[in-house]
């Protein structure tokens, strides 16, 4: 939510905060560093929710993204590893985003 300013800026309205849920992350990839990497791919990460204290038993890590309500919402993305690991696909699920499929993410 942004404030009502008398002469706005041109990308005034243009942003939104999303929360973000991030699967398929391989195991040594699982760092703050590296998720806020993956944040940076669908928008701009601000924070993400990862303690590398605690053991991550959940098969997705929350990010919140600041996103360009211009650009269309990335279901998954590949992305290639170095050396022999190969290329893996990574899901993302915007949570609360109405007229969406929370599963799918198509349009209803």
């Amino acid at each position: 939510m942004e404030r009502w300013v008398e002469n706005p800026p041109s990308d005034f309205l243009q942003f939104v905060p999303l929360w973000v849920q991030i699967k398929h992350i391989p195991v040594n990839y699982d760092s703050e560093k590296a998720i806020t990497t993956l944040g940076d791919l669908v928008g701009k990460a601000i924070p993400v929710a990862f303690d590398p204290e605690k053991s991550q038993r959940q098969e997705y890590v929350r990010a919140q993204v600041k996103m360009n309500i211009a650009n269309p919402l990335n279901k998954s993305r590949i992305i290639n590893l170095p050396k022999e690991c190969g290329s893996v696909e990574v899901l993302y699920f915007y949570e609360r985003v109405q007229k969406r499929c929370y599963h799918c993410q198509s349009d209803s």
